[in-house]
Formats: C-alpha cells, structure tokens, sequence
C-alpha cells in the first residue's frame, strides 16, 4: 500500500468516539480520509478529510463513499437498539451492504471491519449476535476482496461515556464488582486501537483473518484491579461494592420499560447485564503483532491517568 498517488481510506462511524481516533491516527500517516456521516463532521474538517453525507442503507452514498478507496474501514454500528431487529438492520444488514458496495468498486480496497469482542459469546445479548452476524455478513458479501475482522475488547480513554458510569462510582470512593471478584476483563486504549486499524492496513495480515485486539496484558484484569489502578490515580480510598445480578436485572427491566414509555433507546437490558457478568471477557495473547508492525504503547496505569484527567478537567467526575 504504497506508492506516490494518495492512499484513500473509506470511513464509516467518523463522527463516534473510535471512529474520530481512528480519522486522526489515518491523516497523521498521509492518509486522505473519506467519511460517511448522517449529517456533518462535529468540528471543521481537515483538508485531507472528506465528508459524505449519507447513511448504511443509502446505497449511492456507499458507492461514493467507496470509489477509488484504497481501504474501507468500518467502525460504524449499533451499541444499543430498541429490538433485536434494529440491531440487525443498522449491525449486520448495514455491514453487508458497505462490503457489497466495496466489493463491486472498481479498486477493490481493503475492507477492515471493526466488531466486538462480545461475537465471541453471541449467546449472551442481541448486539453480541449482532456483531458476530456482522462478521459473516462481510464474509458473504466481500466478494474477491482482502477483508479483515479486528475485534476490539472493551475501549476506554479521554471522550469515552461509556466508561465513565464505572469510573464515576470510583470518583466517589466506591468500586463495583460485578460478579465474581475473579471475572476478568480486556481493555484497550483508543490510541492503541487506532493505531492497530492503521498497521492492519500497512501490512494487511491473511484475508479472512479474525483477531481480538487488547492493551496485551495477558489474561486481562479483574474488577478488583482495575478499581485499585483507578483509585491510585485519583488518589481516592476506595471500598468494593459487589453488585447483585438480580438488583441488576431489575434494574435492567425496569429502564426497558421506561424507555418504551417515553420512546428512548435503553442503556441497559438483561442483554447488558449479561455481558457484564459473563465471567471471561480476556484475551489470551496478541495474534495481531505476530502478522504487523502493531504492538499496543498504553497499559492500564497510563490510559487510567490519562482518561481520569481528562473526565476531571472537563467536569465530568
């Protein structure tokens, strides 16, 4: 992927926490950036970024968005729906569309598709067997292309709202445990992740290659450390609340139904609670170095200074 003419990447998600990482890490290497976006980029766009106006289901948008790319990366999708069906129209019927219009281009790029750890355990929760979905919905659809899965553990840093609700407990002296004090976890920081979709590009590895992507701390974290590792950096004293899973289901129950009365998306579902008791979310290794030049720079004791800094200056914790 080298040459004198401008290498052109597709993007999809642009506007979203990773997606805004993964546009910046992109232009930093020389990269031209392409974006689809519902409406407009959140702050003026660079000149090498590109907006195109559109939506997964927009077929001509997707065309353009994909024409003369030298790489697709989708990092665009559902983390929470109303059905399952919304989950599967927007994750997985959305994916094979993007890939389809990226197969029937006449450059034929790359197609790197940004899932979820959670497709491991499709079981577990309708956007688990979505993101899993989404996975052979690229398979299927990919035609002759060089496709790639990478599939991200849980991923944190300065911007992220989805962590916060666990480091906002932590803020306040209090570190819940859910489950098992032994249940272990994955993260990456969104850095690493966006520089591991950059070398998966430089040195594409195998087509059809399916990898977890983590901070490369073997085995993951209990809940117990990442609280210890958060509140040294808040300089906190902190005391462990195991939550129940009941509690949490009926919590989870009772958020759904509020949510169908006043015609929100809910947060949590028993889907999520699930998820966040399932006793092993931790990679075993780091198979991705092993084909790139990528090797995560962010362990947990820098991204957790990092992330808690920036939720402090802004307010937020």
């Amino acid at each position: 992927m080298t040459g004198s003419s401008p290498r052109v990447a597709a993007l999809t998600g642009g506007t979203g926490f990773v997606g805004q990482r993964i546009a910046r890490q992109l232009l930093e290497d020389g990269w031209q950036v392409r974006a689809l976006v519902r409406s407009s980029w959140p702050t003026p766009p660079p000149p090498e970024l590109t907006v195109i106006e559109g939506s997964l289901d927009d077929g001509s948008s997707l065309d353009r968005l994909v024409e003369g790319a030298s790489a697709v990366i989708h990092c665009a999708g559902a983390v929470r729906a109303r059905t399952e069906g919304d989950f599967k129209r927007i994750n997985v019927d959305g994916t094979g569309l993007l890939a389809k219009a990226a197969a029937n281009s006449t450059d034929k790029p790359l197609f790197l598709h940004i899932s979820s750890l959670s497709a491991r355990a499709p079981e577990l929760s309708p956007y688990a067997a979505s993101k899993l979905a989404s996975e052979d919905a690229v398979a299927q659809n990919a035609g002759e292309l060089h496709w790639v899965v990478l599939r991200p553990t849980a991923i944190y840093g300065p911007g992220d709202t989805a962590t916060l609700s666990i480091f906002r407990p932590i803020s306040k002296g209090i570190a819940p445990i859910m489950g098992s004090y032994e249940n272990r976890v994955s993260l990456i920081y969104v850095d690493d992740l966006a520089s591991a979709v950059a070398a998966t590009l430089d040195t594409p590895p195998p087509s059809g290659s399916v990898f977890e992507v983590s901070d490369g701390a073997f085995g993951g974290y209990t809940w117990q450390r990442l609280g210890e590792t958060a509140a040294q950096c808040l300089k906190k004293n902190i005391f462990y609340l195991r939550i129940p899973r009941l509690i949490m289901q009926i919590a989870a129950a009772a958020n759904v139904g509020v949510s169908r009365l006043i015609g929100t998306t809910p947060i949590m579902t028993q889907g999520k609670v699930r998820e966040l008791f399932h006793p092993n979310w931790a990679c075993q290794g780091n198979p991705l170095a092993d084909c790139t030049s990528w090797w995560p720079k962010i362990g947990i004791d820098e991204g957790f200074a990092r992330t808690l800094e920036w939720y402090r200056d802004q307010g937020w914790i």
